[in-house]
């Protein structure tokens, strides 16, 4: 009780309260703007959004630390006549002290899909997007470049939580069959995927148009942490050409170039290659799970369905994981840290702050020692599970603050790890 106490003492001491703003679609009673977009134009940077349900235009945050909160059924609408204009929702150009936080955001109506998905570029500061369980699979115009359902580019903390993300669809300009595209991108940035499942776009085919899979995963010069979450790429298709059976190709799980991979989780975590079925005299293809060059550090309980290349380094060693819930005010905030069975774990939380390295630690801390507090230690369970729980304090003027929890585990042999960070919301 009394380290929740002093938990509780310390948000309300260490985390300033934020300026708070309604947006209601309907302009409802309180509202201060109808449409997202105008909101983030309008007010100052460290605000929080709370967007009520309905029907909103594209979001783009440049330059300006914010956080949006959506309310169940705030979503985006269809883009005019279904012409793609970009993406959904993106953040750039932001600095080292402003954070962006966004929950609850996704697609709206049928149709909407025809946007863009997530663009995330330029971002110094943390990123944390929480899907709450949103699907991403867009279907663009031949005008937009993205392509992918997330595109992460030269960004230093992005946290990626709860979303299916998946490769969509490109129109090919010409009447043809759609493009298939990448589920995910990531180019010189460091991201976690928490509780998220990445698929890539399954192949598509006709007589005459050859659309082969694609990957899950592409990840170029980037540091990827997968946390409980699935990787699997796009399938191939068996259909008949011109000339007879004809065997649409797959794609594996995971493109990499020179990518640092760490894979921390269960059995239900699998990273699987595309599977392209036998046609004709062609047998059933398994596609690799990653190739490309770069390391893979993996939990040996994960599944790897597919080869893995030979210019990829595998180390398979348990990986300690934490991950935590999203609390709406006067609830609980928790997090549980699956490490091995008798370890010492020690769980803190606190606002974020810019990614630190120690010798001997292959990992890099996301928490600054001025502005984070132990929340608890103990010995992991014989399940190897060791969860916390703190209350938070009902107050308003901490509604939208993002936080990090990271914790550090401390082996039977003496060999410290520290866990993966996960980003949470107050909401």
């Amino acid at each position: 009780m009394r380290t929740q106490l002093l938990v509780a003492l310390f948000f309300a001491a260490s985390v300033s309260a934020q300026a708070s703003f309604v947006v209601d679609a309907s302009s409802g009673p309180g509202s201060q703007f109808t449409d997202i977009q105008t909101a983030v134009l309008a007010v100052p940077s460290g605000s929080v959004l709370v967007v009520r349900a309905g029907s909103y235009s594209p979001v783009l945050i440049d330059g300006k630390g914010l956080t949006i909160l959506c309310d169940a059924g705030a979503a985006i609408a269809p883009p005019p006549f279904f012409f793609a204009t970009g993406p959904f929702l993106t953040v750039r150009n932001t600095q080292p002290n402003q954070v962006v936080a966004v929950s609850g955001l996704g697609f709206g109506p049928v149709g909407a899909q025809f946007h863009d998905g997530i663009l995330v570029q330029n971002a110094m500061g943390l990123v944390v997007l929480d899907g709450q369980g949103a699907t991403v699979q867009p279907t663009v115009s031949p005008t937009v470049t993205n392509g992918a359902s997330l595109k992460i580019t030269t960004s230093s903390q992005v946290v990626i939580r709860d979303y299916e993300l998946q490769g969509g669809l490109q129109s090919s300009g010409g009447g043809g069959a759609p493009l298939p595209q990448f589920g995910c991108v990531v180019d010189s940035s460091s991201v976690v995927f928490e509780s998220c499942r990445l698929r890539g776009s399954n192949s598509l085919g006709a007589s005459d148009q050859i659309r082969f899979g694609k990957a899950a995963l592409v990840a170029t010069t980037s540091r990827i942490e997968l946390v409980a979450t699935s990787v699997t790429g796009g399938n191939g298709l068996s259909t008949t050409g011109l000339f007879g059976p004809l065997q649409l190709l797959a794609d594996p799980a995971v493109l990499a170039t020179n990518a640092q991979l760490v894979a921390r989780g269960a059995a239900a975590h699998a990273i699987a290659g595309g599977i392209a079925p036998a046609a004709g005299a062609q047998p059933l293809v398994q596609l690799g799970a990653i190739s490309g060059t770069g390391s893979l550090r993996i939990d040996p309980v994960i599944p790897v369905t597919g080869a893995v290349a030979a210019s990829v380094l595998v180390t398979t060693a348990p990986n300690a994981r934490l991950t935590s819930n999203v609390p709406a005010l006067g609830g609980v905030a928790a997090a549980t840290c699956t490490a091995v069975s008798g370890s010492l774990v020690v769980v803190a939380i606190g606002a974020p702050a810019p990614a630190s390295t120690f010798p001997g630690l292959p990992d890099p801390l996301w928490l600054g020692a001025s502005n984070s507090f132990v929340v608890d230690f103990g010995v992991a369970s014989a399940a190897g599970q060791f969860a916390v729980s703190v209350p938070l304090p009902s107050q308003p003027g901490l509604r939208g603050i993002a936080l990090v929890w990271q914790a550090v585990q401390l082996g039977p042999t003496g060999v410290a790890a520290l866990t993966n960070p996960s980003g949470t919301l107050l909401r």
